[in-house]
């Protein structure tokens, strides 16, 4: 009997001709590719039609290899019985984190915040390198150029993100729900569901670990992220915070008896410089910081030709904690929207607060450092694993304080504010 769980197949083995008092049975696990490296399958085997957790199984495919089985006499039956088999976890290994996918559940699990860590830094780095070596082999190339070389070696930019996916079969994560989204949205001329309405992170590493709810778990806790915050266990995790603010002088340029201060940082091509003001100061003496915030735009120019999406955003998961501007250009080819390379730049600057609204810092961040990539997205992120002036690593942001600014070379530039 088989059960299909996605792309393992588990399978009952028995011998030829059974004999004796009893039946005996075996348990074969298979999976539809090749990995680099070992994964561990469970479940349970079972007599026929009557599922239960009593006689567990564990099988460990290797690297390289597709399948693993038991000894054909692994499970005992009665005479006339049968027997089936069900899964329920699939683990692996990834930068040194034990990692487990609970198959019923949709839902990846983790030992500690630490090996969360670990796995989001990897995923970034895995991402970033395999993009750069592969636009390395092509340094002469002009974007355009490049993006025919795309088709051509039918390139995957998002490779590194799937093979992490791939390891945990049936998995199916936002971030694979986000990109199916954007294909369906190019597909139907920007109609439909916008990727950005599901994706409330844009963090492609965050949205990795991410089920289609937002959620994964360390230990026994469910960390789910909403429009609201993070959730674990169904509370809210946020430290409620407001902070008194005296009024706001126009004529100096400051805060009257306060240590916050207007943060002012230079768009990364040449034009004016761009003030982002704590929001309501001259309205309010209490203001409150927020996180999990998010903004986007999305003109069309070239005579609706060409698309830019460009993106800022503060994201707190409890742990970790991240602000980052992010762009995507697409263009029209052959009268059909695409994701297109260009030479792009994006940068991020402003001022994070703690929790409480109280210990700040600023900073500025620009990708690539100097110059341009030829990539259809880039983005640049600080996570409080950088640095960490903050409670319990929530960062938070006053509306109108946090900027990004984006420059495809010779195309188009601009700048937005993260308001609420």
């Amino acid at each position: 009997m088989n059960t299909l769980q996605a792309q393992i197949n588990v399978e009952i083995t028995y011998p030829a001709q059974q004999s004796g008092q009893y039946n005996y049975y075996g348990v074969k696990v298979t999976i539809d590719q090749a990995l680099d490296r070992d994964i561990t399958v469970n479940g349970y085997v079972y007599d026929d039609g009557s599922p239960n957790t009593n006689h567990p199984f564990s099988l460990t495919i290797t690297q390289g290899s597709q399948t693993a089985e038991t000894e054909w006499n692994f499970y005992q039956t009665c005479p006339a019985c049968g027997a089936a088999a069900s899964l329920s976890t699939i683990s692996a290994t990834y930068a040194g984190a034990a990692v487990v996918f609970d198959i019923q559940a949709n839902m990846l699990k983790f030992n500690n915040i630490g090996d969360v860590s670990a796995v989001l830094n990897q995923l970034d780095v895995d991402h970033e390198t395999y993009n750069a070596n592969y636009e390395s082999q092509y340094p002469n190339l002009t974007a355009d150029q490049l993006d025919a070389m795309d088709e051509q070696n039918n390139f995957d930019q998002f490779k590194p993100f799937k093979d992490f996916e791939r390891l945990f079969s049936g998995f199916y994560s936002k971030r694979a729900e986000v990109e199916n989204i954007e294909i369906a949205w190019l597909a139907n001329n920007f109609t439909g569901a916008d990727p950005d309405e599901t994706d409330l992170t844009f963090d492609d590493a965050l949205n990795t670990i991410f089920n289609g709810s937002n959620s994964f778990k360390i230990g026994n806790s469910v960390y789910q992220l909403t429009a609201s915050g993070m959730y674990i266990d169904g509370v809210l995790n946020e430290d409620v915070g407001t902070i008194a603010l005296k009024a706001y002088d126009f004529g100096s340029n400051s805060l009257a008896n306060t240590n916050y201060s207007i943060f002012s940082f230079a768009p990364i091509y040449n034009g004016p410089s761009y003030s982002f003001m704590p929001y309501g100061f001259e309205e309010s003496l209490v203001t409150p910081c927020k996180s999990n915030k998010r903004k986007d735009a999305e003109p069309e120019f070239d005579n609706g030709n060409k698309r830019v999406k460009y993106k800022v955003s503060i994201t707190s998961v409890a742990f970790r904690s991240g602000v980052g501007g992010k762009v995507v250009y697409y263009k029209k080819k052959n009268g059909n929207w695409k994701n297109a390379r260009t030479d792009m730049a994006v940068s991020c600057a402003g001022t994070v607060y703690n929790g409480n609204c109280a210990t700040s810092f600023q900073f500025s961040d620009r990708k690539p450092d100097t110059g341009y990539k030829k990539r259809n997205r880039i983005s640049t992120r600080r996570h409080s694993e950088d640095v960490i002036p903050t409670n319990n690593n929530i960062w938070k942001a006053f509306s109108n304080q946090i900027g990004m600014s984006f420059d495809l070379s010779g195309l188009v530039t601009g700048n937005l504010a993260l308001t609420f």
